[in-house]
């Protein structure tokens, strides 16, 4: 079973469009409506998200001396 998520705003008049779906015309689809619900501090879910990041040695070993194997 294919999903498609969309965020959308319900209207003054009270409805919802969605456009541009991926289903062939004549498909039996199902739609779940339910509320957006926002973080307790008033964040955003991903805080981080777009936050910029650096990998210094991306290729060096982790932690190598914590394996067992290795000793």
């Amino acid at each position: 079973m294919q999903s498609y998520r969309i965020e959308t705003t319900v209207s003054e008049q009270g409805t919802l469009v969605i456009q541009d779906v991926p289903f062939p015309p004549g498909d039996h689809v199902e739609v779940v409506v339910r509320e957006v619900e926002n973080s307790p501090d008033g964040q955003a879910k991903y805080a981080l998200r777009g936050t910029p990041y650096e990998y210094r040695q991306p290729f060096d070993s982790v932690a190598e001396a914590e394996w067992g194997a290795g000793q």
